[in-house]
């Protein structure tokens, strides 16, 4: 992960991003690596993610998800703004 937007701390409970951390378009399917929390927004739009696989606990802005391949909700992270979903295939809404 490396933005220039972003700053970036290691914790004893994981890595700590501050700042908007853009993801889109990069055909991931999962998180390139495991974050703690997001102090800001997370966009991953237009990828192939199916499950929330080293998502942060929590996001303190929003969390875009558009245009991916979910079918559930199970598992995604605490969110103190909006989520997005459009564009995706769910089936199934649980927190």
């Amino acid at each position: 992960l490396n933005q220039e937007s972003c700053t970036y701390e290691q914790t004893n409970q994981g890595l700590i991003v501050h700042g908007n951390l853009k993801l889109d378009n990069l055909n991931l399917t999962k998180l390139p690596e495991k974050i703690y929390q997001i102090q800001g927004n997370l966009s991953t739009n237009r990828n192939n993610l199916r499950d929330f696989e080293n998502f942060p606990e929590l996001i303190t802005g929003f969390l875009s998800l558009t245009g991916n391949k979910y079918t559930s909700t199970r598992g995604i992270p605490n969110v103190k703004g909006s989520i997005y979903l459009d564009f995706n295939q769910l089936t199934e809404l649980v927190d």
